[in-house]
């Protein structure tokens, strides 16, 4: 997708998630802000956005962590 090769410009970014046809999913790095970055560059490159929201931690993105811990 064009979103995907834009936003891998963005060295704060571990992953990249494509949920379907027109949406995505973006991990950041050790929980860095990266919403304005992400919004700027996507805006930069004239990619329509409808709607930019930051989902507060996930269960699996919990597990990861703690297992990866141990």
């Amino acid at each position: 997708a064009v979103f995907v090769s834009v936003l891998e410009k963005i060295e704060s970014i571990s992953e990249i998630e494509i949920v379907d046809e027109s949406r995505l999913r973006v991990f950041p790095d050790g929980g860095m802000s990266i919403i304005d970055e992400v919004g700027a560059l996507l805006r930069g490159t004239g990619v329509r956005i409808d709607e930019l929201h930051v989902e507060r931690g996930r269960l699996d993105d919990v597990f990861r962590q703690i297992t990866m811990e141990s």
